[in-house]
C-alpha cells in the first residue's frame, strides 16, 4: 500500500497522472489488490486473529444449521471496512448520536463545480477534470 501511495503522488517525470481513464483504472486495481491481500491474511490467519474467541458464537450458529454447511467460515475483524461486524458498530453508534442529540433535522449537502480556479490550477496539462477525482470528490 505504501508503495502504490508513493506512486500515486504527482512527480514532475512520472507518466502515470497523464494516462487519463488509464490512470483511474491503475488506481481501481491496485485498490482491489491491496484489499485482496488483506483478505487473504484475515483468511490465513485466523488462529493469530484470536478466533477462538468466538468459538462459543460459531458453536451456536452451527447448532442452528440445517447440516448444509457450505464452504469455510472465516472472522473478519470490526476494522474491516464493508463487513458486517463494522456496519452493525456503524449502526450503532448512530442509533446512539440519534438518542444523544434527537433527529436530524437538515440534510447537508455540497456541490462541486469542476470550472472553479483553485481546481483548474492544480490540472496538469492535457488533463480534465474527470481525469481527477482527487479534486472533485
Amino acid at each position: 500500500m505504501q508503495f502504490y501511495s508513493y506512486r500515486l503522488q504527482i512527480k514532475d517525470s512520472d507518466w502515470l497522472q497523464y494516462a487519463g481513464r488509464l490512470y483511474q483504472q491503475y488506481i481501481v486495481d491496485q485498490y482491489a489488490k491491496i484489499e485482496q491481500l488483506h483478505l487473504n491474511f484475515l483468511r490465513y490467519n485466523q488462529l493469530i486473529l484470536w478466533t477462538e474467541l468466538y468459538k462459543g458464537a460459531v458453536d451456536a450458529i452451527h447448532a442452528r444449521d440445517s447440516g448444509n454447511d457450505v464452504g469455510h467460515q472465516i472472522i473478519l475483524s470490526s476494522s474491516f471496512a464493508g463487513g458486517s461486524r463494522q456496519m452493525f458498530q456503524l449502526y450503532q453508534d448512530a442509533m446512539s448520536i440519534v438518542s444523544h442529540f434527537g433527529k436530524p433535522d437538515l440534510f447537508v449537502t455540497f456541490i462541486c463545480n469542476p470550472k472553479w480556479p483553485k481546481i483548474t490550477r492544480e490540472l496538469l496539462p492535457y488533463q480534465t477534470t474527470a481525469d481527477r477525482p482527487d479534486l472533485t470528490a
